[in-house]
């Protein structure tokens, strides 16, 4: 049975599994020392403990967030193995599942939607001169993302592959959408704040279509055009299922020809 400070040791490994990332089994050098203590304090011979550590030296790739959860679960399981609850094939079948449906989920809900939201937030507050509230919410962000990890782990190693029913009854799907919808007028607001305050290279400085004067005006208009253009685009790819990067290529194009069209429209044209 692994002790508290066993556990403990396990979780805080945790932060540093993808610091053995390599081509050929991607986080397991990771995943295999961040287990290791607890693999060592569950099973009592050398050979179970050497099957166990060979288990979880094969292949793993999957999302940062998720890694605390995987590793309770793992050893939650590895205990029940040990007392003869499971068997070995059984953990293998579970472990590959797991990790790569809670890998796809990560990587949609985590890095495509909730640091996506942090990103766009905290460089609308650094733009708008709010350096240190930027600063603040980076860092409760980090603690937040930290605090999720921790309950996580202690769900995983407490009630081990029921864990997984309280990740459906989170509806992440539906809840990193929603966050996605929320990202399109943040992108609008963070182009709209560098508009006003010219940060795109001296724009309106250059003769163009609109003198400074109207800098007010079409600042508005830009952030309702590209919050309506941007939260299209997400409900196109998010609906119709296109894929992202024709979504993001759409707002490239767009976004490179309004700023040619004013960067450098001839001022006869006024």
């Amino acid at each position: 049975m692994a002790s508290a400070r066993v556990l403990w040791t396990c979780f805080l490994r945790s932060f540093f599994v993808g610091a053995g990332l390599n081509a050929r089994g991607m986080q397991n050098i990771g995943l295999l020392f961040a287990l290791w203590p607890g693999l060592s304090a569950i099973h009592a011979t050398p050979e179970t403990r050497s099957l166990a550590y060979r288990r979880y030296a094969s292949h793993y790739n999957c999302h940062a967030w998720w890694t605390p959860l995987l590793i309770g679960m793992f050893l939650n399981l590895e205990t029940a193995h040990s007392r003869g609850i499971f068997s070995a094939e059984m953990l293998d079948r579970f472990r590959n599942t797991t990790i790569h449906t809670l890998s796809a989920l990560g990587d949609s809900v985590f890095s495509g939607s909730v640091v996506v939201f942090w990103a766009l937030s905290a460089a609308i507050l650094a733009v708008s001169g709010l350096l240190w509230t930027a600063i603040v919410w980076s860092v409760l962000f980090l603690v937040g993302i930290t605090a999720f990890k921790l309950y996580g782990f202690i769900l995983g190693w407490r009630i081990g592959l029921n864990a997984l029913l309280h990740v459906k009854r989170w509806n992440l799907i539906n809840r990193g959408d929603t966050i996605k919808y929320l990202n399109a007028p943040l992108l609008a607001a963070l182009l709209f704040r560098l508009l006003e305050q010219g940060g795109l290279g001296g724009l309106w400085d250059r003769p163009g279509l609109f003198d400074s004067a109207d800098l007010s005006t079409l600042s508005i208009a830009v952030f309702a055009a590209c919050a309506a253009l941007f939260w299209g685009l997400t409900l196109l790819a998010l609906r119709l299922h296109i894929p992202r990067f024709f979504a993001s290529f759409l707002i490239f194009i767009v976004l490179a020809l309004a700023i040619f069209f004013v960067y450098y429209a001839p001022a006869n044209i006024r």
